[in-house]
């Protein structure tokens, strides 16, 4: 658990955030207020609402009642009309989706298609479901301060409040107890506490306290768990949750834009887990107070759509690959990945042409020469050096390797194709990261591992993240009740 703003714990009673800082000098809030402010851990004491990630509890329970399928489709014209609602009720795409497979809807976390399937499920069902996922309690985790949200009672839970709940919006929640639901959503249908200690041991080696790990309940079905799981994993692979792609990982998740009750501002989030077909790691990250540049943007001050697909997602897959390389997890790679696994450079210096194509074609690499000698004399990269599957590597045939280095370029803002042209031209190599479409003419790179400027040896492999920063997974729906 993370939030921001932060403090140091070695002087906690100082306020080192400087936007804080700079609130308390221009008296809009107090001292008092910017300390709480800092220590708060936002996972447990705040709440919010959670927008489209709560749709993963709400195509559980669909799954588990039966009400809909994988065969089930939806039509979509951009709107949808609810008794006791005057005006529509808007999805993303206002021009509407036309019709849907169910992964499609989900995909696309689509709201008149979820509006749908909360129908089919009824006021009573989807109630009970909300119970059951633990929304309305707290998780009892072992940190103080937990707070509880703020949903509807029974007897309030009409058609308008179905409609609103199935797409996530006008009830609220910890994030603690989202990531706790959802966590029972794909983990085989079991709820469970969430703890900090695992267990406490006195000075003998006794352990004096063990915290429980028995399950609360089971939710769904071992079944249904693994359907909801395969049914987000194509969110990451196809959709609205590209951004959090990690070549080698099977990384599920669900995007989340709500709206609250501030003009121009919205909680952007992504929930994600990973491996999508046997879960190890779940991770809920949320950004608050998301703010449009203007009145009336869809963008942030720094150029990004506001959404969590855009801004939420791509963090969330580099923690979870992270996590995952740490653990010492294998990678697997598909036909589509853009870089393929990884091959260590072997070492051909020495041997005739034919011998060193031979090797290389044994790693699956593939080579130009440069010179005309019988031997290797030189390579590049040099052995040993991690390049990606397929790549060219150069052979210096009675020639010296050149030894300058070259200028790393500013890679931001360009597509996958030119940046390995222009590595290429470079004698460097790409590791490719954080998108699931590199074919398409919106996704772009926006951060290198090697900064713009900086001299690097020529064989280096750069990685490069990407993503296709026109993701929407919201629509304005000002549904004050």
């Amino acid at each position: 658990m993370a939030s921001s703003p932060t403090y140091d714990l070695n002087d906690y009673s100082t306020v080192i955030d400087s936007v804080l800082q700079s609130e308390v000098a221009s008296g809009e809030i107090t001292q008092s207020t910017a300390l709480n402010t800092m220590w708060r851990n936002k996972a447990v004491n705040d709440t919010y609402e959670p927008g489209s990630t709560f749709k993963s509890l709400v195509l559980a329970a669909a799954l588990e009642e039966g009400v809909v399928s994988e065969s089930s489709t939806f039509n979509c014209t951009g709107s949808i009309m609810v008794s006791g609602w005057s005006s529509p009720i808007y999805c993303s795409d206002r021009y509407g989706h036309g019709t849907q497979t169910l992964a499609e809807a989900v995909g696309n976390s689509c709201n008149p298609a979820f509006i749908t399937i909360g129908q089919k499920l009824g006021t009573d069902t989807f109630y009970e479901y909300m119970e059951a996922f633990g929304l309305m309690s707290t998780t009892g985790i072992d940190v103080p301060g937990e707070s509880q949200g703020v949903v509807w009672s029974e007897d309030n839970f009409g058609i308008v409040q179905l409609a609103t709940a199935s797409f996530g919006q006008r009830f609220t929640v910890t994030p603690i107890t989202l990531i706790t639901a959802i966590n029972a959503a794909v983990n085989g249908g079991y709820l469970r506490q969430p703890y900090v200690v695992d267990h406490i041991v006195d000075e003998s080696g006794t352990i004096t306290y063990q915290a429980d790990s028995t399950a609360v309940r089971q939710v769904i079905s071992e079944e249904t768990s693994e359907r909801v799981a395969n049914l987000l994993e194509g969110v990451v692979t196809s959709y609205t949750g590209k951004n959090a792609y990690m070549e080698g990982y099977r990384i599920g998740g669900k995007t989340g834009t709500s709206q609250t009750l501030v003009d121009d501002e919205y909680v952007v989030s992504f929930v994600g887990f990973a491996p999508a077909d046997d879960p190890e790691i779940i991770v809920l990250l949320a950004l608050d107070s998301s703010q449009v540049a203007s009145p009336g943007s869809d963008y942030c001050t720094n150029g990004l759509y506001i959404s969590g697909g855009n801004m939420a997602a791509p963090l969330v897959g580099q923690l979870i690959a992270d996590i995952l390389d740490y653990r010492g997890f294998d990678k697997e790679y598909t036909s589509d990945d853009l870089s393929g696994a990884s091959v260590s450079m072997p070492t051909v210096i020495g041997y005739d042409e034919a011998t060193a194509s031979q090797i290389l074609t044994a790693k699956n690499l593939t080579y130009r020469v440069v010179g005309d000698g019988n031997t290797v004399t030189g390579q590049i990269p040099s052995t040993g050096v991690s390049l990606p599957s397929g790549s060219e590597v150069i052979l210096y045939m009675g020639e010296e390797v050149p030894e300058d280095q070259v200028t790393m370029p500013d890679l931001t803002g360009k597509s996958p194709d030119v940046v390995l042209e222009i590595l290429g031209e470079l004698d460097l190599y790409m590791v490719a990261s954080g998108s699931s479409s590199y074919y398409t003419s919106s996704t772009l790179a926006y951060k290198q591992s090697v900064e713009a400027g900086e001299l690097v040896d020529r064989g280096t492999t750069i990685t490069v993240y990407f993503s296709d920063d026109t993701i929407v997974d919201y629509a304005d729906n000002d549904m004050d009740e």
